[in-house]
């Protein structure tokens, strides 16, 4: 007995032992592997000594947005070691992001854009090779211009025809302009299209499709929605001179696919589409339909709570859907604003946005803002050429009313390529006889 409890005693001091040895392997190991700048600073190591930023100076407004160099003082070293520095800029002062993790250099040149009307705030570390580190005295601030609207057309006229009621999305690299309508100009009859066009540059239009081939085959239309979704463009319903619930895609503009003639939505035109949590989504008056394949379709809301309603706009905006303004009946027409996460449940943003009550107006995305331009404010004949942007949906902010170099429309489109708004064709208004569309092009930046 003696005996067993001796080895017992014997067995239990070599694994105390044993464990010991491989606590301090794990703690050395640790250390050993631990990034040499979060190592603690040598106690005998003095920090790089205080220096000051440059410029960009601090509470400058109206900054550019391209161009701009960050320069701040040489930070000595009392040591002797040499100094580096990191380089930390963002939107919130309490957290801002490393921009530059080490550089020899008291410069660096911004290569990236920063985005319109909005506070930067940024700060340097200067640090020596033995841990020590010294923040620059201040954190400085800065305020970017508003944007820019280019007083001169990018074409105007343009190479497409004129038209309105027509789509443009973003694909592959290109902005792609789908169908659309024009008048007669004798009888003011309507004149639909459905050729495709694409541009990189707004001014050169290679048409891929026109009414001479059989290859776009969907019926000339107006009122449609297209969109971008799992790597094709993609064209909804519309009127031919029917009302239409088709679903065509295409994956080069050339060939078009029907994925179904009769899709169990209703029969829609002048409806919205936007892609969303990999989905499409459809918005007809006060009905919400989505798909995952542009095939099957399923009703979401049939009573959603902003009325029933047409001709408003509808975007995603921090990872939520927007629903804008609209017209419901005679001379009743919208400025309230909505959001929702799932379709169902639906949130007014605001009652009446600072903006005069529209429909047919268009409205993007851009630098972390909402866009809303122009649209029609009179059952007949009045449009507005405004430019209004929001961060929040609540409080709009406009550069300019009535002072826009474009002239006032409805019925156009707006998407955002190659850092700019593009404002391309439209109508003065739905109902106005005597104009047969626009084909101009236009920027914001």
């Amino acid at each position: 007995m003696e005996l067993r409890n001796l080895l017992m005693n014997v067995k239990n001091m070599i694994t105390r032992k044993i464990n010991l040895f491989f606590l301090i392997s794990i703690v050395l190991l640790s250390n050993s592997c631990q990034p040499e700048n979060d190592k603690q600073q040598d106690p005998s190591n003095d920090p790089p000594n205080t220096f000051n930023l440059i410029s960009i100076s601090d509470g400058i407004n109206n900054l550019d947005l391209s161009g701009v160099t960050f320069t701040w003082e040489a930070a000595t070293d009392p040591n002797g070691d040499t100094v580096t520095y990191e380089v930390y800029f963002g939107t919130d002062p309490n957290n801002i992001d490393i921009l530059v993790e080490t550089t020899a250099n008291t410069s660096f040149m911004f290569s990236d854009r920063f985005n319109t009307c909005t506070k930067y705030y940024w700060k340097v570390i200067a640090k020596d090779n033995h841990g020590g580190k010294t923040e620059s005295n201040n954190v400085f601030n800065f305020t970017t211009r508003d944007i820019n609207i280019n007083n001169t057309a990018v074409a105007n006229p343009s190479q497409f025809s004129k038209r309105f009621g027509h789509q443009i999305i973003v694909y592959d690299s290109k902005m792609w302009l789908i169908g659309g309508t024009t008048k007669d100009g004798v009888t003011s009859n309507y004149v639909p299209y459905n050729d495709v066009s694409y541009s990189i540059d707004g001014i050169e239009w290679e048409e891929v499709t026109n009414e001479a081939t059989s290859n776009a085959r969907f019926s000339k239309r107006y009122g449609h929605t297209s969109v971008t979704f799992k790597n094709k463009m993609w064209v909804i319903g519309g009127y031919d001179g029917q009302t239409k619930n088709d679903v065509w895609s295409s994956t080069d503009g050339w060939n078009w696919n029907l994925e179904t003639a009769n899709a169990n939505f209703p029969k829609v035109t002048y409806h919205r589409c936007v892609v969303y949590k990999d989905k499409i989504w459809l918005f007809y008056d006060d009905e919400i339909w989505n798909s995952c394949d542009g095939i099957n379709w399923a009703q979401i809301n049939n009573e959603a709570p902003y009325l029933s309603r047409g001709k408003y706009t509808v975007t995603v905006f921090n990872n939520e859907m927007w629903l804008i303004g609209g017209y419901v009946g005679f001379e009743d027409f919208r400025n309230d604003i909505w959001s929702s996460t799932d379709g169902v449940i639906w949130g007014k943003v605001t009652h009446a946005a600072p903006f005069s009550p529209r429909f047919h107006h268009a409205v993007t995305v851009f630098d972390g803002k909402l866009f809303l331009i122009g649209g029609q404010v009179g059952q007949v004949t009045e449009s507005e050429n405004d430019v209004w942007w929001s961060k929040d949906g609540i409080i709009w902010t406009t550069p300019t009313i009535n002072n826009s170099p474009f002239k006032k429309r409805a019925l156009h489109t707006l998407t955002t390529y190659n850092d700019k708004i593009w404002i391309i064709a439209g109508d003065r208004a739905e109902s106005f006889f005597s104009e047969l569309g626009y084909n101009d092009v236009w920027t914001l930046d």
